[in-house]
């Protein structure tokens, strides 16, 4: 008998940049500073579920290839630096299309690198911060990495 993969392994979803903002800003204007939340936890199941997802396919998948088969789909150009365990994003998909913001607004993608950093290295005590957004008029968009219960 065939082995069938779960769905959520065999269906993906192709969400166009101005219906992620859509997205995005009607949860803003219906839930405040909450939706930063909500699309951190997406982002951070998203990461997850893709991780594990590359290491069933591939062992020794790294997160630098996920990322390379990333950026080959148009999702983002991101890079991922280890010694700092931080994210480089140059033109992020959501800032581009969030337009001006004076706060970082990329809160899918912070979400997004804790799950593909949590699952790699199985440690759960973290999370990530946008620390400069393009958004917000920086030159490429910074995710470093904070423990969970750090106060920065």
């Amino acid at each position: 008998m065939k082995e069938l993969l779960p769905v959520e392994k065999k269906r993906k979803l192709v969400v166009l940049n101005s219906i992620f903002m859509k997205i995005q800003k009607t949860l803003e204007a219906s839930i405040g500073t909450s939706a930063a939340k909500v699309l951190y936890s997406a982002g951070r199941e998203f990461g997850d579920r893709y991780m594990e997802i590359m290491q069933s396919e591939e062992e020794s998948a790294t997160i630098q290839d996920l990322l390379a088969e990333l950026e080959a789909t148009g999702f983002v150009k991101a890079t991922f630096h280890p010694e700092e365990m931080r994210f480089k994003v140059i033109d992020s998909p959501i800032a581009s299309g969030y337009e001006k913001s004076d706060e970082p607004v990329c809160h899918f993608l912070a979400g997004f690198f804790e799950g593909l950093v949590s699952r790699y290295y199985n440690e759960e005590d973290i999370m990530y911060r946008e620390t400069s957004c393009q958004a917000a008029g920086a030159n490429q968009c910074l995710f470093e990495l904070v423990k969970k219960n750090s106060s920065v």
